[in-house]
């Protein structure tokens, strides 16, 4: 099961929800990628096309969550990643045009589904600590508070300014310093967690 993107140039449909949704996301898909335009190439097939497509998914997912995962990957290795990551897309396909957005579920599945030999609090952290900086990559960065702007009546009354902090920051809370142990083991064989935590 996939869930196809729109064709370059082509607009995003408003979701449907449900087996609906996801057979008429794959109806259009079929219809995009069996269609042959007028200047396809003649060397492959529709069918083929779409064959190529279609096994080019899994490696795609793969691929992005292992860039945007290298701890949990390190963590877990190569073939309990692989396999997680395979049950994770399987269980939960995404719903967005771009695989940016692919890990966004990561963390409540594997709460729901993890048990391993690995713990299942670092596993978690892990994935809490690189989903955020995935997350705060595509954020805007506000203006900063200039307090040289306040009027004298917003000055007089400082406990009714209502501050916030950036969308890209987050806060949550970790069992583990994960943040220590990427930057000790960042290019370097898994060291055991608890050496450095």
């Amino acid at each position: 099961k996939a869930i196809m993107t729109p064709p370059p140039g082509g607009r995003p449909n408003k979701p449907a929800s449900g087996k609906f949704a996801q057979n008429k996301l794959v109806k259009e898909a079929e219809r995009y990628l069996t269609t042959s335009p007028p200047t396809a190439s003649h060397v492959l097939t529709a069918r083929q096309r779409l064959e190529i497509y279609v096994g080019d998914f899994w490696p795609r997912c793969l691929d992005s969550l292992a860039e945007d995962f290298p701890a949990l990957k390190q963590y877990l290795g190569d073939a309990a990643f692989e396999s997680w990551i395979k049950k994770y897309v399987a269980a939960r396909p995404t719903d967005s045009f771009t695989l940016r957005d692919l890990g966004a579920k990561l963390e409540a599945f594997m709460r729901r589904t993890y048990r391993g030999p690995r713990s299942n609090a670092i596993v978690l952290d892990i994935i809490r600590t690189e989903w955020s900086r995935m997350a705060a990559a595509g954020q805007q960065e506000l203006s900063p508070y200039n307090p040289a702007l306040l009027t004298h009546k917003q000055k007089s009354r400082l406990d009714t300014i209502r501050l916030r902090l950036q969308p890209h920051i987050q806060l949550f809370q970790l069992s583990y310093n994960i943040p220590r142990w990427m930057s000790v083991n960042k290019g370097r064989p898994l060291k055991a967690m608890t050496s450095v935590i």
